[in-house]
């Protein structure tokens, strides 16, 4: 394969990749089809096996994709911040427990979206190593927003709490049909976390 080919099927594999992590953190694992996850990548089904030997392991390398985006995102928020990583947290917790993160769970935090599914996978446990490393590289940046004068271990353990809390309010707030309630849930979390 030439080297303009080779780089074209791997534009290809990270659209797949990139269309199947929004796909399926909308639908879950088993609602999502191949057919659909290849429309949204814009290739044709048949190409799917050219990539991927099963739907199963793109779901752990969109589930990583999604994750790695996440993570990133916030770290990068982190490097670049100048008032100190309290803003950032601020900024963070402020937008993931709002209503628009809440009514975007494609395109939102894999770890809400993607929970029932790692809590379901029953036969290789791939996709729960990935959504469990993922949980971890999330923790781990949101250790970095929690003040530095705290020993290690309790800023470990406040950002555990922080990010149980986070998806634990989205997952609720989601699975309500009350929308009332639903912002009373993300408005507890949030004042909650922010410590107003």
């Amino acid at each position: 394969m030439g080297r303009s080919s080779r780089q074209k099927a791997d534009l290809n594999r990270d659209s797949v990749v990139a269309g199947a992590s929004r796909v399926i953190r909308e639908r879950g694992i088993e609602k999502s089809g191949i057919a659909e996850i290849m429309r949204e990548a814009g290739l044709t089904h048949g190409a799917f096996y050219s990539h991927f030997e099963s739907k199963d392991m793109l779901a752990v390398e969109a589930c990583e994709y999604a994750f790695k985006v996440a993570t990133e995102h916030w770290n990068t928020l982190l490097d670049a911040a100048e008032q100190g990583n309290g803003e950032v947290r601020t900024k963070v917790l402020e937008r993931y427990l709002s209503a628009a993160h809440r009514d975007q769970p494609r395109t939102g935090c894999p770890g809400a979206a993607l929970a029932s599914d790692s809590i379901r996978e029953t036969q290789t446990d791939h996709f729960r190593t990935a959504y469990t490393a993922g949980i971890n590289g999330m923790t781990d940046a949101v250790e970095r927003m929690m003040p530095p004068t705290l020993s290690k271990k309790a800023r470990r353990q406040r950002a555990l709490l922080t990010v149980a809390t986070m998806l634990g309010a989205v997952t609720l707030a989601r699975a309500t049909r009350d929308h009332e309630f639903s912002d009373e849930i993300l408005d507890a979390a949030r004042q909650g976390l922010l410590g107003h």
